[in-house]
């Protein structure tokens, strides 16, 4: 997000029996929210705070149900003055969206860079996380082998 101000948030949920309560969090805010309906309904579930530009994510979590199921959600709905300017998020492709681009090696761009449209982020594995055919993963924004794809 580009602006700061309130992030209201609401999901178009239903229960497929009974009564769930979920907690959703968001920008170190949590709401709870009790669901008792079975047809899918539009839900208020919070107004958070947004104090600072950039990355931020919704977190459900179920902390009781009486079904066998928290909840059945359809949708995310987000609204209110911190989506005021440009959002960003995962649209259609949800499988290229959640992986995410192989750029999350954070670095700074040089001001003199200028327009820049492509760039990639290399690292070396050495020792004995070193092995031919192997493709390391970098986790965050600190090395960390967390697992190989073979080539």
């Amino acid at each position: 997000m580009e602006q700061t101000g309130d992030l209201h948030v609401g999901i178009v949920a239903r229960t497929q029996q009974g009564t769930s309560e979920l907690k959703i969090s968001c920008s170190g805010e949590e709401k709870q929210v009790v669901l008792n309906n079975s047809a899918f309904d539009t839900i208020p579930a919070g107004i958070f705070s947004v104090s600072e530009p950039g990355y931020h994510w919704v977190e459900f979590e179920g902390i009781q149900k009486s079904g066998q199921t928290f909840a059945d959600i359809e949708a995310v709905l987000i609204g209110g003055e911190a989506t005021s300017g440009e959002v960003y998020f995962v649209k259609d492709d949800f499988y290229w969206g959640r992986r995410g681009p192989s750029v999350h090696l954070g670095f700074q761009v040089p001001e003199n860079a200028g327009d820049v449209k492509w760039f990639y982020s290399k690292f070396f594995v050495f020792g004995e996380f070193y092995h031919p055919h192997r493709r390391p993963v970098a986790h965050g924004m600190v090395f960390k082998p967390v697992g190989c794809l073979q080539c």
